[in-house]
């Protein structure tokens, strides 16, 4: 049997000065780890040894690992020597235990796999910058771009997230053909990852149901005079669906539920019970 090669497609940004332009609109500092995913040619790489305290790259292709090792060990391009190689998919690798940021042109067709091992781990970065199409933008941003999604309502929870740039085609070799954007996630300094999970499993519960109508949802879940009150209260409209919403609205229905709803509700959320 065959087995057959997957190979991760990028486009590359061809001017250092622009990748320098997007660093001035991040918070990255000397004090700073930051990781680069999808290396490839290190033209973001070289610019982020710069700015940060230190760098880890990594990169799955062979084709650019001399490239990358030449950054690396040359004294004019990386005076701090401050680069680390990972010659590993990303998506395999260990994550860093302590804080560390992000700011990379990841492979598009991994985006949504890449947000999710960074945003939904254990350890998310403290600030994330990613490059993606627009359309993978909108289910993580949401409003004012689109509608709310479900991850885009789960990482409002615990996220800052906006777009911060739009890229024109012409920036990148080869030119995409879709809208490119790069994303800003910025987690919030109280950050609890055991609120956040679960927080994210009440969403997930809901728009998991099939239905988009918010009050037939909410009504698995509710009792008729909560699910009422909770309209009244909070100003829904009667006709309103799960993406109407936002993360106010799903904040305050979250914590009616975590002071009214039984515990047989609460194990039917968090998958302990079947409805």
């Amino acid at each position: 049997m065959i087995q057959k090669k997957f190979t991760y497609s990028q486009n590359f940004v061809k001017s250092p000065g622009l990748i320098r332009g997007l660093l001035d609109k991040t918070n990255i500092g000397l004090e700073d780890v930051v990781l680069d995913i999808g290396a490839g040619r290190g033209k973001i790489t070289k610019e982020l040894c710069k700015v940060a305290g230190s760098v880890i790259a990594y990169e799955q292709d062979r084709t650019f690992w001399d490239l990358l090792k030449e950054i690396k060990d040359d004294k004019e391009v990386n005076p701090r020597n401050n680069l680390n190689l990972v010659f590993q998919d990303f998506l395999k690798a260990y994550l860093p235990q302590d804080k560390y940021k992000v700011f990379s042109n990841i492979p598009f067709n991994q985006t949504a796999r890449i947000v999710e091992k960074l945003l939904l781990g254990k350890n998310p970065p403290v600030s994330t910058y990613l490059f993606m199409q627009f359309e993978a933008a909108r289910r993580y941003v949401g409003r004012p771009i689109g509608r709310e999604m479900m991850l885009s309502i789960i990482l409002k929870h615990s996220f800052k997230t906006k777009i911060i740039h739009n890229f024109d085609a012409e920036d990148f070799t080869p030119p995409p053909g879709v809208q490119v954007v790069l994303v800003e996630f910025i987690r919030n300094e109280d950050f609890n990852q055991q609120e956040f999970r679960k927080f994210g499993q009440f969403v997930k519960f809901f728009f998991k149901l099939g239905h988009p109508e918010l009050i037939k949802s909410l009504r698995k879940i509710f009792t008729e005079p909560q699910v009422q009150k909770m309209f009244s209260n909070f100003q829904m409209k009667r006709d309103a669906t799960l993406g109407d919403i936002g993360i106010r609205e799903w904040t305050e229905i979250y914590d009616v539920f975590n002071t009214l709803v039984d515990d047989k509700k609460r194990r039917i959320i968090y998958g302990i019970e079947k409805s």
